[in-house]
């Protein structure tokens, strides 16, 4: 736990349904302040799961973690990430896509930090895995934030197998399911610049995807070797996609 004396708070850069994000300094370094706004008993659980959460991983594309906070608010403190996230970065560029070094960059560090993530014992769910969520510093190093929804599990390793990890029991098959199936999405957004399902609520993209069978359209052929992951993650049937251990 971090001494609040010791962080000083400066301009709000984000707001979101549980906390605001601030700059600030910790200690003479510049950080990124997430500060606690649902004070409700859903808030401060999101709050303390995704400070069990940082504590517990170091990788190189997954946000620094720093220390938190319990007076005056409830706070995360984090490594400040200059050029913010990857949402932000596409809507800056018209909605164009990266150019293909960028590209190849975001899918490989997402895909390690992601399999980092599902490698471990217990295995590690993001479950809120988006372009919002992944962010860049200043020499363009890629990294996943936010754990305010993931869960770890323990004791689910079954005998059996299927999709996914080896071992690993149906709950956890379907959480790592989540952490999947919005990969494609990031991928997606990142080749072609735009917002998957733009214009869509969440429950009309589940009638057209689930039941309608409808499928985004595939990528442009900048980077043949992202264009045929891509496609490969759009395969509607999960066992033929590539999960992130394979990617990397």
């Amino acid at each position: 736990e971090i001494d609040p004396r010791d962080v000083l708070v400066g301009e709000r850069i984000a707001i979101g349904g549980f906390a605001e994000v601030f700059i600030g300094r910790y200690q003479g370094t510049l950080v990124a302040i997430k500060l606690l706004t649902a004070v409700d008993e859903l808030g401060q659980e999101r709050f303390r799961r995704e400070v069990q959460m940082l504590e517990s991983v170091r990788h190189p594309n997954i946000v620094l973690f720093m220390g938190w906070c319990s007076q005056p608010h409830l706070a995360i403190v984090a490594e400040f990430m200059h050029r913010g996230s990857l949402f932000k970065l596409l809507r800056r560029g018209g909605d164009r896509p990266l150019d293909p070094r960028m590209q190849r960059s975001v899918a490989v560090s997402v895909a390690r930090g992601m399999s980092y993530l599902h490698t471990r014992s217990p295995p590690l769910m993001h479950l809120d895995l988006k372009s919002p969520n992944i962010l860049l510093d200043d020499r363009w190093r890629v990294k996943i934030a936010d754990f305010g929804l993931s869960r770890v599990r323990s004791h689910t390793f079954v005998s059996g197998t299927g999709a996914g990890t080896p071992g690993m029991a149906p709950r956890v098959l379907a959480q790592q399911g989540l952490d999947e199936r919005r990969k494609v999405l990031v991928l997606w957004e990142t080749l072609t610049g735009q917002q998957p399902w733009e214009g869509m609520h969440p429950m009309q993209v589940v009638g057209a995807v689930g039941f309608q069978g409808r499928q985004l359209p595939p990528p442009p052929q900048n980077d043949p070797f992202l264009a045929d992951l891509c496609r490969r993650c759009l395969v509607h049937d999960p066992r033929h996609r590539p999960f992130f251990p394979q990617i990397v």
